[in-house]
């Protein structure tokens, strides 16, 4: 028997506040209710679709992985392999660079998202939002107050070291991708995985890179969008 890769809620967030305030504290899965029917793929062909990519390069790269200049290709390039794929639901996280901009075209397309943390959202923003030049914060702010309130958000307890909590959230985009695809009922549904980056794996730990290995280890079929 697997076990979840997060806990569920004692209890729901206090919704006061900016969306990373108020989710700040708050370990586990912000109550489930029904999604309104606008925010799930019409007609997708039973696709649960992971995602994880490069966040936007900083002010001075060394080397460039994702630049400035290359997210409106990026993004366009989503939208059409979403097109393409019509995923029911696209489970990723939640930085600056691949992850929301996917997250954005997903909501553009009305297709179900479910977001996963590392560690609580006050925290996360800090990290992995606004440390990137661009207006990601806004952008996270705005998508992670709608699926909180979908009951599409997934925080996980994290430790104090940001490397493991990241690898084990990367671990848990697929774990949730595989329990989704058994619990729609409705006839068979796959997992596939999405990955946006430069293509060559980076020295030490590069959990993009992880993903990507685990989802083919799984025998997913794997979709690249390139940063460069």
């Amino acid at each position: 028997m697997r076990t979840r890769c997060c806990p569920r809620p004692a209890h729901s967030h206090d919704s006061r506040g900016s969306p990373a305030q108020a989710l700040g504290s708050f370990v586990g899965r912000v109550k489930p209710v029904p999604p309104p029917e606008r925010t799930r793929s019409s007609g997708g062909n039973g696709v649960i679709l992971a995602l994880a990519g490069r966040r936007v390069d900083p002010t001075d790269p060394s080397p460039s992985r994702f630049p400035p200049q290359n997210i409106t290709r990026v993004k366009e390039e989503l939208r059409q392999l979403f097109q393409r794929l019509r995923p029911k639901t696209i489970v990723c996280s939640a930085a600056a660079g691949a992850d929301l901009l996917a997250l954005e075209v997903a909501g553009d397309l009305n297709i179900r998202r479910l977001v996963v943390l590392p560690f609580a959202a006050e925290r996360f923003r800090r990290t992995s939002v606004i440390d990137r030049p661009g207006p990601w914060g806004p952008l996270f702010d705005r998508i992670l107050s709608t699926v909180a309130d979908q009951g599409d958000l997934l925080v996980l307890p994290g430790t104090n070291d940001d490397d493991e909590s990241y690898a084990v959230a990367t671990d848990c985009l697929l774990e949730e991708a595989e329990q989704l695809s058994g619990q729609t009922g409705e006839g068979p549904i796959t997992c596939a995985a999405a990955v946006v980056w430069d293509g060559a794996p980076r020295p030490g730990q590069d959990l993009t890179a992880q993903f990507d290995r685990s989802a083919r280890t799984r025998g997913w079929p794997v979709y690249e969008v390139k940063t460069l």
